[in-house]
């Protein structure tokens, strides 16, 4: 199958943008994979390189030389050149586009509410109105997301990982892993280790983040670097946290952490977030609580005698992204999908 793979920002092919990010993994990701099973074309980075491949398209080929395109959206607006190509896309081949954010549908929510911001929440609005008018087919990361933004023509993307580990091991200490920045509705972290810094200062959470530099002691170790260039450190986690507090918006995601945890056989401890709680519930990979400091500290201290438990969901774990939650199976899906456009 030939593809337009339609990156904007998030992937370059020009410069080397380190995998810093969600959008920036996921997008990689499902480029490399893509690549294993199709034909790319493919129009990503900057304005100026999208504007350049564009240019290089028209010269060398024609829609009728595709089967359909995938597009990886962005949480900021693109420019005319971009409408004006996708729009030209959708009247000639079957047009899809992996679509994850709502914010403007909360904007109070997240970020500060200033001029500049209502401007970028309108144009994103703007934006997703148009995608649903050119677009024949949406992929979202759940059902809920699904419903949030009211699409009927979608089929579920969830992330996926790698697997990174091989064997599961069992350690003496409680070794907890957090990932991730520092935004709004995190507030249980510090809470937490502050609580157990001082009732169970045996168990050690190790943090990848540029966030939380507030965080210090002898239970807590900072790294300001990705988990995936630490492999050693990843070897040693018996849990990882995924930390939100309820919100309609979060409760309709899933985030990129679960399944970076679950690549290096980690089980989960999430908040009751509705479609990861579902997730991690089913696939018993591990636990979720209420968005309480109370439960989660009584829960890290009882887990200090579940190793084998803990075990037992890292082999499931580990299996389950070997078998089904990889990024082969989700370049599987696209394919499927424009097959069935077609």
């Amino acid at each position: 199958m030939k593809l337009i793979y339609y990156a904007p920002t998030n992937m370059s092919l020009k410069n080397n943008l380190p995998l810093i990010s969600a959008p920036r993994i996921r997008t990689r990701r499902i480029y490399e994979a893509l690549t294993e099973k199709s034909d790319l074309f493919v129009i990503c980075g900057n304005y100026d390189e999208r504007r350049e491949a564009i240019q290089r398209f028209h010269a060398q080929h024609k829609f009728s030389d595709f089967d359909g395109m995938y597009m990886e959206s962005v949480n900021w607006p693109l420019r005319m050149s971009d409408y004006r190509f996708l729009s030209q896309v959708s009247k000639s081949l079957p047009a899809t586009i992996f679509y994850r954010d709502c914010y403007y549908l909360f904007p109070l929510a997240f970020g500060r509410p200033t001029f500049r911001w209502w401007i970028g929440m309108f144009r994103s609005r703007l934006e997703f109105l148009f995608f649903k008018k050119w677009f024949q087919h949406f992929f979202v990361p759940t059902v809920s997301f699904s419903r949030l933004i009211k699409v009927k023509n979608y089929s579920i993307l969830l992330p996926a990982g790698r697997v990174r580990k091989v064997s599961c091991e069992v350690h003496e200490n409680l070794n907890v892993l957090f990932t991730g920045g520092e935004k709004r509705g995190m507030v249980l972290l510090p809470a937490i280790v502050s609580r157990l810094k001082q009732v169970a200062p045996d168990i050690k959470f190790h943090i990848f983040s540029n966030g939380f530099q507030d965080l210090c002691g002898a239970n807590v170790v900072h790294f300001g670097e990705q988990i995936i260039s630490r492999p050693d450190i990843m070897s040693r986690m018996d849990i990882g946290l995924s930390i939100l507090d309820r919100h309609p918006y979060y409760d309709s995601c899933f985030p990129l952490k679960i399944m970076d945890y679950i690549s290096f056989g980690i089980p989960v401890l999430s908040v009751e977030n509705y479609e990861s709680k579902k997730f991690i519930d089913e696939n018993k990979i591990g636990f979720t609580l209420p968005y309480d400091t109370d439960a989660w500290c009584e829960k890290l201290i009882a887990l200090r005698d579940e190793k084998e438990e803990l075990k037992k969901m890292s082999d499931r774990a580990l299996r389950l992204v070997r078998e089904k939650e990889n990024w082969a199976a989700r370049a599987d899906t696209i394919l499927q999908v424009i097959k069935e456009l077609q």
